[in-house]
């Protein structure tokens, strides 16, 4: 397997936007609106420059087929106001009140919302449904953090639903501890923020 760089040019954006509404399709059709979901993460991800843009996005590949995906930032990459202008490129005028009602009320208690400048925030990881139980994941895994090592980062942190028991375990066999346990009682959600230390 291979761990590459998503490139519009080569690989298939259908399979990529499944792929990253896959890791919550909840949480993607809560936000974007089940209809509109598709095309709205596929927007963010071919105009780039926001938290889904195509250079955040990783793959592993095997014999030029897609495995799985890892999608992740360190907080130097990510600018509030040019991220501002991406998103609503993507989002209709409806969208865009709906993401922000969204964050006020919702994603800002269960999602980490500010990453320091040298900290990796590791935001989604999936594998293809037919690769699932074969190390994708930990290959994945294991790769982002060799690559928040060359970049010097000082921590990756990532949020997980307190149910998904298996990343759970994963994170913490890799060195990540829970700093932070969040809850929406509206939703019936359960996040926990992991944080591994690099330096």
């Amino acid at each position: 397997m291979k761990f590459r760089q998503f490139d519009l040019r080569i690989h298939d954006i259908q399979k990529i936007t499944t792929l990253i509404i896959e890791t919550a399709p909840w949480l993607f059709y809560l936000i974007f609106g089940k209809k509109k979901a598709h095309r709205r993460i596929q927007r963010l991800v071919q105009i780039g420059n926001n938290f889904f843009g195509k250079e955040h996005i990783y793959l592993a590949i095997n014999n030029d087929d897609i495995y799985g995906l890892s999608l992740f930032y360190r907080g130097s990459d990510i600018d509030f106001w040019n991220e501002f202008k991406q998103i609503l490129k993507a989002l209709d005028l409806t969208g865009f009140l709906r993401l922000i009602f969204l964050n006020k009320i919702f994603l800002r208690n269960l999602l980490t919302q500010n990453i320091g400048k040298s900290d990796l925030y590791f935001s989604n990881l999936v594998a293809e449904s037919n690769h699932r139980g074969k190390g994708v994941g930990t290959f994945l895994f294991e790769k982002v953090i060799e690559r928040a090592k060359q970049l010097n980062c000082r921590t990756i942190i990532l949020d997980v639903e307190t149910k998904n028991t298996i990343g759970i375990n994963l994170y913490k066999r890799y060195g990540f501890a829970i700093t932070k346990h969040r809850s929406s009682k509206l939703f019936k959600v359960e996040t926990y923020q992991m944080i591994k230390q690099l330096r």
